[in-house]
């Protein structure tokens, strides 16, 4: 569930057993937006699953711009099919530099595939072969949340992952402090939730490394 700033600084007055600290401050803000968003991409957060739709082919040119969306991971890539009522039919992205090099041979038409690509300036993706047509790019994945500002509440579903934040932030404080039992004690708590939760297994030493990096 969302947890505001000051119930996650109540939560790390407690877990570090020390004073309410002011998480809005630039610094203290920094590092707990660096650990929450470094948390999100953890597994597929059906909170952060994401469909743009902002960008559109122009007809016999290969190239559109990437969407703005900050996606971490985009799980399909969508046309809409002109001669299918606009529906949109799934674009796979190329298997191998050979299928792509092969793509590129055939006459302009329907797309078979697509690949990341870059122009010196903006992200783009490229399609092959050319769409000789304009419509609506779908794109669906998962992003990077924004950071969190002063007012603003963490977007996890369940209230364990903002557990798994508090810990994390608390274990790092600790580790600030040279606090090393209660600073280890704070990160295996994060580290068993995120396991429990996301199925993965984070060993303490990562998350150590996650939460000084910050």
């Amino acid at each position: 569930m969302a947890t505001d700033l000051t119930t996650l600084a109540i939560d790390i007055k407690d877990l570090t057993r020390w004073q309410l600290l002011p998480l809005t401050d630039t610094e203290n803000l920094a590092r707990l937006n660096r650990m929450y968003r470094w948390m999100a991409t953890l597994t597929e957060f059906p909170e952060f699953r994401r469909k743009d739709v902002t960008r559109s082919t122009t007809a016999n040119t290969g190239t559109v711009t990437w969407p703005t969306l900050a996606f971490s991971d985009v799980r399909a890539v969508e046309l809409q099919d002109p001669d299918d009522n606009d529906e949109y039919k799934l674009v796979p992205k190329a298997r191998s530099e050979l299928d792509w090099a092969v793509a590129a041979l055939e006459p302009n038409g329907w797309p078979w595939m697509w690949q990341d690509g870059h122009d010196g300036t903006n992200n783009q993706i490229e399609f092959r072969p050319i769409p000789d047509f304009a419509k609506t790019v779908r794109f669906t994945g998962y992003i990077v949340p924004t950071a969190l500002g002063a007012s603003d509440s963490t977007a996890f579903r369940t209230r364990e992952m903002d557990d798994a934040l508090a810990n994390l932030f608390a274990g790092d404080l600790l580790l600030r402090r040279n606090q090393m039992d209660l600073a280890q004690m704070r990160l295996s708590s994060a580290q068993q939730i995120i396991r429990r939760v996301t199925g993965r297994e984070i060993q303490i030493v990562e998350l150590a490394q996650v939460a000084q990096a910050a």
